[in-house]
């Protein structure tokens, strides 16, 4: 486990029935927050064949929780690497004023990961959303 100023945890946990790789960080709403998990996804993920898809895709979920942070200020990202997908989730607080007037899907920034994603759901239950995107190859 990492832990510093932005990133409040880091782990890798491997799964040997799916062989997915799953990395967790617990990390504040802040924009050098993306800069951390993009390169812990670049080096974990540096054989995945849709690596720009993925990295652009967490660039823009973790922008959505920046411009939209909770009152606890802080992010859940979880990024699953498998053999032939890779999901990136972001789960956060929010704030009960956000919770009743966020546009669904964020706006345009989800436009991106709309295009680059096979698969996108956003969930928003009441004080608590989680948004994930996923890809395939």
């Amino acid at each position: 486990m990492i832990a510093g100023p932005l990133i409040a945890s880091i782990e890798a946990v491997a799964t040997a029935d799916t062989e997915d790789v799953e990395i967790r960080v617990t990390a504040s709403c802040r924009p050098l927050a993306s800069r951390t998990v993009r390169r812990l996804v670049r080096v974990l993920a540096a054989d995945c064949p849709r690596l720009d898809d993925v990295l652009q895709i967490t660039s823009e979920l973790i922008a959505c929780a920046v411009l939209y942070p909770g009152p606890t200020d802080i992010m859940a990202v979880s990024i699953v690497l498998g053999t032939r997908m890779a999901r990136v989730t972001i789960a956060q607080d929010m704030a009960p004023l956000q919770a009743k007037t966020a546009v669904p899907g964020f706006g345009l920034a989800m436009v991106v990961v709309h295009e680059l994603a096979d698969t996108c759901h956003h969930y928003n239950r009441g004080e608590y959303a989680q948004i994930f995107a996923e890809v395939k190859w």
